[in-house]
């Protein structure tokens, strides 16, 4: 196949400017108030996905920071590469970078617990109307609920059309 027919089956994505939304920079600024180098973000429920989370954050950050932020997707680490992508991570905060994880949720991928363990801080991210209050309370004792910043709760779909800090 053709380079230029394989560019033209591509399907255009709409383009949100988060850095330009006053709800993603609310929460950007206030999870500012803790000092942070890598930030894990935790659905409280399955078939949430985190990836457009943290994404609209690092966007924002970017633009507030003016310096790029590492997104490091890893909802679907298994068991035996845990250590590696913390390492992986470690790197990059030791090279003096800011990394969001976008992590699936523990009831779905047990990886996650110490990933999100191993993180400076965690947000929690709930969807509205799907995600049940056992789910998230399951998610914050696995987890640890100290290690959590705060939560994010996202309206409409997984990528985060809308949200609101708490």
């Amino acid at each position: 196949m053709r380079q230029d027919q394989t560019l033209a089956r591509r399907e255009l994505r709409p383009l949100r400017e988060f850095w330009n939304d006053p709800s993603w920079q609310k929460i950007w600024l206030a999870i500012q108030a803790k000092d942070w180098r890598s930030l894990a973000i935790v659905p409280g429920n399955q078939g949430l996905s985190t990836l457009g989370v943290a994404q609209a954050l690092v966007d924002v950050g970017w633009q507030h920071r003016g310096l790029p932020i590492g997104l490091a997707d890893l909802r679907n680490v298994t068991l035996p590469y845990i250590d590696a992508v913390i390492d992986e991570v470690r790197g990059h905060i030791h090279n003096g970078e800011r990394v969001l994880i976008a992590l699936r949720s523990p009831l779905e991928n047990p990886a996650a617990i110490p990933i999100a363990q191993a993180a400076d801080g965690a947000l929690l991210c709930v969807r509205l109307g799907h995600t049940l209050i056992a789910g998230a309370e399951e998610t914050l004792e696995q987890v640890g609920k100290g290690r959590f910043l705060g939560s994010i709760v996202v309206r409409g779909d997984s990528n985060g059309a809308r949200a609101i800090a708490s």
